[in-house]
């Protein structure tokens, strides 16, 4: 046989060996996942298919210990109001201390704020990098060091990264004054945010947990 020949045809022989072995590995594990499936799925028909992949230990469903710290802490606080309410999603399993009782919502307007601005950009409504005008009107020095600056404008990128790392005063009022009513529904309808603000401001811890769920699974 010709060595040029030989030389040539060894590298496609090593090539459909590989991807004969690659196919019979492949037809193993998802016959194996697939058999895994429907023995699950038999066994347990109303129950989230997934959780036969995750470890049990990971599914916490006993809070207690952590209800009584939670509890004693908001008694020692005897005097503020104090809504709570933790929930961990892999389970449903939640602390639940005043969770409807409204409050200030103070900066924690700032998060959805942020996502609607994401939205924008996520929808080519805005850039990044474009830039929005800093007013006098927008300074305001009860938190942030944007309002010390001497700044005519700052882009997108810039406003959320002090909105959300410095939790900036002025960056939230810029940001504010540059999206529509729209923008906030769509927010409000996306999420199920109908019953997150009273007519005088405030909200629930509860209420507002749907902001941080819509984060978690990126559902907006």
């Amino acid at each position: 046989m010709n060595k040029n020949l030989v030389i040539t045809v060894r590298p496609i022989i090593i090539l459909v060996v590989f991807l004969i072995l690659s196919n019979f590995f492949s037809l193993f594990f998802f016959a194996k996942h697939k058999w895994l499936d429907s023995r699950y799925n038999d066994q347990y028909p109303f129950i989230e298919i997934s959780r036969n992949f995750i470890p049990q230990e990971h599914f916490i469903v006993n809070f207690q210990p952590l209800r009584d710290d939670l509890k004693k802490l908001v008694q020692e606080a005897s005097g503020q109001e104090i809504s709570l309410y933790f929930e961990f999603l892999n389970t449903g399993a939640n602390i639940s201390i005043n969770p409807d009782l409204k409050i200030w919502p103070a900066s924690l307007t700032k998060l959805p704020l942020a996502m609607i601005v994401l939205k924008k950009e996520e929808e080519g409504d805005w850039g990044f990098e474009d830039k929005l005008a800093i007013l006098e009107e927008d300074k305001n020095d009860k938190s942030g060091e944007l309002f010390s600056r001497t700044l005519d404008s700052l882009t997108i990128k810039e406003l959320l990264s002090e909105l959300l790392v410095s939790s900036d005063n002025t960056a939230f009022n810029a940001l504010m004054r540059n999206i529509s009513v729209l923008d906030i529904d769509k927010l409000v309808s996306g999420i199920g945010l109908e019953e997150l603000f009273t007519e005088e401001g405030r909200m629930s811890a509860k209420e507002y947990s749907r902001i941080l769920r819509s984060l978690y699974v990126s559902s907006f």
